[in-house]
């Protein structure tokens, strides 16, 4: 369990928490993949200062789709849990929805778990979209289990459409006066305390990887998928963006992903004629402690960004214009997040055909290779400019 001390944010409790017994068995509950999970971190680390004696248990669904990463996928080792449950939840975007009478069996068995665990208290962090209805139910649930304590659904109250909170300070507000003090989100920590072992491993596999020529520049991550197409930036300007950086300042690229990005990692690579893939090949704490070694992150609002946020790289960042802006964007200063305004902002769709990612394709190829620079070059002044080389 790490030995890192807290943080102001995390330093002392209220006194009407400290007033209550210490509880012994806390359910932490949150639902998500990889980028919902990583930016509820600063919540996971404020749960595991309050209660560091405490046995910490981590209740998330199922993913729909085996090769989403979850809960245990995450943070298995990092110190925050000693253990996780998984339930089956209800269909989502990516498929998947078990029958009726699966999903009340599955109830069933998850209440006796519980109440088995012997919980003294949960922790509620669901998302921030979770409506009045939803959270009375989570609650009669959590009772049904034999928990009496629930903190952190009291304050569940969306900010509405026209906030710019990021989603980890809208999670993380819900323990203002429970569990933390007030503070700027930008104080809470948010690292996934990657371990000596997961380190090690990276380096054995970059061992057996391409080698970056001894005169090569800095170490550049791209991600150009997405479980969603409406989150897609075009393949051709990745490329177009990678080849300008390479002329600029010698980047080795490395690409990130999941099993779905392989070919575009590889059809990329051969553009480009040097770097490394890892798309679909690591785990995520792996891909973790391979981005340590980036100094730039290129790519889509993916967990991807999200888990090279954690790891303190700076983000150029391409957002669609889908949901709220500001509400999924990188932890942490010195990010650069490109996102075009278009009149069917807020659709939340998952996939656009009639306009074709409008809001993507207004993203254009000189405008993030000027971004990069500037994170890259600080002395450089943007716009960024290659002679000779047309980017649209």
């Amino acid at each position: 369990m790490s030995t890192t001390p807290p943080t102001a944010l995390h330093r002392n409790l209220p006194a009407r928490c400290e007033a209550n017994a210490a509880p012994q068995r806390v359910l932490v509950f949150h639902v998500g993949s990889l980028g919902d999970t990583l930016v509820a971190l600063p919540s996971f680390w404020a749960v595991r200062d309050a209660f560091p004696q405490a046995r910490r248990v981590m209740l998330t669904k199922r993913p729909a789709r085996d090769a989403i990463p979850v809960g245990r996928d995450i943070l298995e080792g990092s110190g925050l849990f000693d253990d996780y449950l998984l339930y089956e939840g209800d269909h989502h975007a990516y498929g998947r929805n078990p029958p009726r009478w699966r999903k009340w069996l599955g109830a069933l068995n998850l209440v006796r778990k519980l109440r088995a665990g012997r919980f003294d208290l949960a922790v509620y962090l669901a998302p921030s979209t979770r409506d009045a209805a939803q959270v009375r139910r989570d609650q009669l649930f959590f009772r049904l289990a034999g928990i009496r304590r629930v903190i952190g659904s009291q304050t569940l109250d969306d900010p509405g459409g026209g906030s710019t909170l990021f989603e980890a300070e809208r999670v993380l507000l819900r323990l203002v006066g429970t569990l933390v003090e007030p503070a700027a989100l930008r104080d809470a920590r948010r690292d996934l305390a990657l371990t000596p072992a997961d380190r090690s491993t990276i380096d054995r596999w970059l061992a057996d990887q391409p080698r970056a020529p001894p005169d090569a520049g800095p170490w550049v991550a791209f991600a150009p998928g997405s479980n969603l197409q409406s989150k897609l930036w075009p393949e051709d300007r990745f490329e177009a963006a990678g080849r300008a950086l390479i002329e600029r300042f010698n980047i080795w690229p490395v690409v990130v992903g999941g099993p779905e990005d392989t070919e575009l990692a590889d059809r990329l690579l051969l553009a480009w004629g040097r770097g490394v893939s890892a798309a679909g090949v690591l785990p995520v704490r792996q891909s973790a402690a391979l981005l340590e070694h980036c100094q730039l992150f290129v790519g889509n609002d993916t967990g991807t960004m999200h888990l090279a946020a954690a790891c303190n790289v700076r983000c150029v960042a391409l957002f669609s214009a889908r949901d709220v802006p500001g509400k999924w964007e990188p932890m942490g200063e010195g990010h650069r997040v490109l996102r075009k305004q278009v009149p069917c902002a807020g659709c939340m769709l998952v996939r656009c055909d009639a306009k074709d990612r409008l809001c993507m394709r207004l993203i254009s190829v000189s405008e993030v290779v000027a971004a990069a620079a500037a994170l890259l070059e600080p002395a450089l002044p943007p716009p960024f400019v290659l002679t000779g080389l047309a980017l649209p």
